[in-house]
């Protein structure tokens, strides 16, 4: 099975690519993908790796909607990593 995966904004320069195709060997929760993730791309890791904690500066969303932790990807599903933005 495959997931896309895309990142944007400064996310994608850590990475040095604007996304990619991973193929997972089973079913799995998207907080597994982010270990994934982190182990493919190390500068990302520290970023991406507080998975769905309230002080993660990185939005997750599948296919155009907010992820759980624990939501389970299927295959062609489209997983963005998106910088949140604040200020004033």
């Amino acid at each position: 099975m495959k997931v896309r995966v895309k990142y944007l904004m400064w996310l994608r320069d850590l990475v040095g690519v604007d996304g990619e195709e991973i193929n997972l060997d089973r079913p799995m929760p998207v907080i597994e993908l982010i270990d994934i993730i982190a182990k493919r791309h190390p500068k990302l890791k520290k970023h991406i790796d507080r998975g769905f904690s309230s002080d993660n500066p990185i939005i997750v969303l599948i296919n155009g909607t907010g992820a759980a932790p624990r939501r389970s990807l299927r295959d062609g599903d489209e997983v963005l990593f998106i910088p949140s933005v604040s200020g004033g």
